[in-house]
């Protein structure tokens, strides 16, 4: 497997002449307010893995959810990395939703922290948000004026911990950085925000347990909504998802980004397929031959992994 560096955020912004127009805070003691940004409808929850097996049968992947696909792997992790292509979702006869995120832990417990596009059907009209979430809170998205995002955009995520540290409700958490960018539309948002990963024992108790590549059906109105019917068109060959990775070391305070490497992904330990009402609604692809993307599809067909 070729372990090549993955370049974080910034180091990809700079390439790109991307204008780094930051929003962000300063080290905080909670987490920002959630923005109830749904008129008819309560705002989407992201959550962790629901209803977890391994797959049986002509599926290959390693597990199914009624609630995500992609890939997850479990790992002691202190960041994680990726890119993906905004889907574009198609009109339904009843509201559908679906987010597209990275983020660390939620696989194999209930903790999360997370960042993603956000990409729905409802009221006769589709919608298109980016937003962050640290359960459990709820999400809070980015203004739509400032923080524009529409179906074939480049988004780009770092999420990752610090060696820096707050105490929120009589407890000590490690200060996590989040950082997400529109390299189409030349925006870049970042904030940091108090966290405890699910790493209990070690030398970095607060490190995540573990890291995905995921497109969810979300929490509305306290139940699993309908996946959006959505379609992905990446750069040709370059994946749905791309460029992800992780790294296992805590970043020092003002050191910026830390060094990615490859996540070491693999599709029959690491895959997963979404099935709702016994149906498969979303399918991963193999992975590239680095092993640092793969593609996404709407349906049980599984699609043609990319060749960059």
């Amino acid at each position: 497997m070729r372990r090549s560096t993955c370049l974080s955020l910034v180091a990809l912004a700079g390439l790109s002449g991307l204008s780094l127009v930051v929003s962000g805070v300063a080290p905080a003691a909670t987490t920002a307010a959630p923005k109830a940004h749904r008129a008819i409808v309560n705002a989407p929850r992201h959550g962790s893995l629901v209803s977890s097996q391994r797959a049986s049968g002509t599926r290959n992947a390693a597990w199914t959810a009624t609630n995500w696909s992609g890939y997850g792997e479990n790992l002691d992790v202190t960041g994680v990395t990726g890119t993906w292509t905004i889907p574009a979702v198609s009109a339904t006869s009843s509201p559908t939703y679906s987010s597209m995120w990275v983020g660390t832990d939620g696989f194999s417990n209930g903790k999360l922290i997370q960042a993603g596009s956000e990409q729905d059907y409802f009221s006769g009209a589709t919608h298109y948000d980016c937003w962050w979430e640290i359960l459990p809170a709820a999400e809070t998205q980015l203004s739509t004026t400032t923080y524009p995002c529409a179906p074939g955009n480049t988004m780009v995520v770092d999420i990752y911990e610090t060696a820096g540290s707050v105490t929120s409700g009589g407890k000590t958490k490690n200060v996590w950085v989040i950082t997400m960018a529109n390299l189409t539309k030349g925006w870049l948002y970042s904030t940091t925000q108090g966290y405890l990963g699910g790493v209990t024992t070690g030398t970095d108790k607060g490190a995540a347990k573990s890291a995905e590549w995921i497109i969810e059906a979300p929490q509305v109105n306290g139940s699993t909504a309908t996946l959006s019917h959505y379609t992905i068109n990446p750069p040709a060959g370059s994946g749905a998802f791309r460029s992800v990775g992780i790294t296992t070391a805590v970043t020092p305070v003002g050191a910026g980004a830390p060094k990615f490497v490859p996540a070491g992904l693999s599709y029959t330990a690491d895959s997963g397929t979404m099935v709702q009402a016994n149906v498969i609604v979303s399918s991963p692809s193999q992975l590239n031959t680095a092993a640092t993307a793969f593609n996404m599809a709407y349906g049980p067909t599984t699609p043609a992994a990319p060749t960059n």
